[in-house]
C-alpha cells in the first residue's frame, strides 16, 4: 500500500522510490529489532526449555505475530516528496 501511494503521488520513480523507503524505515527497524531481542533471548536455553520451546511458541506465537494487525495505511493521505 506505501508503495502503491508512492508511486501514485511521485511521478519521478526514483524520488517514489526514496519517499517509500523513507515511510517504511522506522516500522522495518522496529521490527528487526524486535526480532534481534526475541532471538537473543533464545541463546543459552536448558534442555527442558528447548524441550518446551515448540509448546510456548504454539501458545503464544499466533498473539505475537498478530500484533501489527492493527496497522493501517491511510490510502487518501498525500504522499509528499
Amino acid at each position: 500500500m506505501q508503495l502503491a501511494r508512492c508511486l501514485r503521488d511521485i511521478p519521478d520513480v526514483p524520488e517514489a522510490f526514496a519517499a517509500y523507503e523513507r515511510l517504511r524505515r522506522p516500522r522495518v527497524e522496529a521490527i528487526a529489532a524486535r526480532a534481534a531481542r526475541t532471538n537473543s533471548t533464545k541463546r543459552g536455553i536448558g534442555p527442558v526449555t528447548r524441550l518446551l520451546m515448540p509448546l510456548v511458541m504454539k501458545t503464544f506465537g499466533k498473539r505475537a505475530f498478530t500484533r501489527d494487525q492493527n496497522y493501517r495505511v491511510d490510502w487518501d493521505a498525500q504522499v509528499s516528496r
